[in-house]
């Protein structure tokens, strides 16, 4: 063993919402081994994020407090076998998210049959800002034989339209508990072929420096 990793690669934590830290040796070969259960986890700040070293649960950490970047609270995790130590475990805690809702661009959409478009849930923080969760959301259409919609890390939120008819979307976040049903879903128009574009007016009529 040449190498102790800790998954995940990026830890951008959230205040609340636990997450599973695994450790992996990487071997002179190449080859990477899950080695969770014979490494011995621990926080340099237990009062921004906790880790479980026992059980079931080792290598669990919950974030308590925030902690910008740059934070300084690291999750130290130590091979005894190999006697290695990691050094990636360098953590932020964002403000807790407050709920979860489609961007208005993604409330009325009208395609047509074979078409795709992204679909954008947000989550919005308690401090007011907010980030893109489309890749790690379940998706809930409405009916569903009108439209397919991937989920995960390439294809989260791409919707693609199978037939003409009119359907809802809503979104939900297992891990947070949280679905999109209180700020309202998306409404999807499909409109059969798409044959052609118009622009209007047509013909544009504009004055200088208009």
């Amino acid at each position: 063993i040449v190498q102790l990793k800790t998954r995940p690669s990026i830890k951008k934590l959230e205040v609340g919402l636990p997450t599973q830290f695994t450790a992996r040796a990487v071997y002179q070969s190449g080859y990477e081994g899950d080695v969770t259960d014979e490494t011995n986890f621990s926080s340099s700040n237990p009062a921004i994020a906790s880790v479980i070293n026992t059980g079931l649960q080792k290598g669990l950490v919950t974030p308590l407090a925030v902690c910008p970047d740059p934070c300084g609270v690291v999750i130290t995790a130590q091979h005894p076998p190999s006697g290695l130590t990691n050094t990636d475990g360098a953590i932020t805690v964002a403000p807790q998210v407050d709920h979860i809702a489609f961007d208005d661009d993604s409330k009325n959409l009208v395609l047509g049959v074979g078409m795709s478009t992204q679909l954008d849930v947000y989550a919005y923080r308690v401090d007011g800002t907010r980030s893109n969760i489309s890749d790690e959301v379940t998706w809930s259409p409405q009916p569903s034989p009108l439209f397919v919609i991937g989920e995960g890390d390439d294809d989260g939120g791409v919707l693609t339209a199978l037939a003409d008819g009119e359907g809802d979307v809503q979104a939900s976040d297992p891990p947070r508990g949280l679905t999109t049903n209180a700020t309202g879903g998306a409404h999807v128009k499909i409109a059969g072929v798409l044959l052609s574009l118009q622009v209007t007016p047509n013909p544009f009529r504009l004055g200088i420096a208009e």
